[in-house]
């Protein structure tokens, strides 16, 4: 497994790569705007950072409330998701494959092994679970 599900991490990771890929491209307003945030170095590294993942939000999330950006799947890694257990189990809903994730990063293991049994939702409605943690 690799390091714990944090959602911030999550965010800077996906902000980071994105950030990379809009510094490669000359017709980019974002890649020049990072790039002369770099050049000037006025910033701490921790301020560029924050306006990385808000760029992020704004531009490749939309704006969207978390939940939202979560369940259309914008912070889902595939590659880190096949390292959890039950990763199999809960097929394309990226809902259930956060919260599978979430869930035993944090040692939550009741609840986690309801979720295991009830991976397409039929006994429980997961969204209200997922709602709480996302906010």
């Amino acid at each position: 497994m690799t390091s714990a599900l944090n959602i911030a991490n999550l965010l800077q990771q996906k902000a980071e790569y994105w950030i990379m890929q809009e510094k490669k491209n000359s017709q980019s307003v974002i890649g020049t705007l990072i790039r002369h945030i770099e050049e000037i170095k006025k910033l701490r590294e921790p301020q560029k950072k924050a306006i990385e993942v808000y760029l992020w939000l704004k531009f490749v999330g939309n704006n969207q409330k978390l939940s939202d950006i979560i369940e259309k799947g914008l912070l889902y890694d595939e590659e880190q998701a096949e390292q959890y257990d039950n990763f199999y189990a809960f097929g394309n809903n990226y809902i259930t494959q956060f919260l599978n994730q979430f869930l035993q990063d944090n040692g939550v293991k009741n609840l986690h092994r309801k979720l295991v049994n009830d991976p397409n939702s039929q006994m429980i409605n997961w969204e209200p679970a997922f709602m709480s943690l996302s906010r």
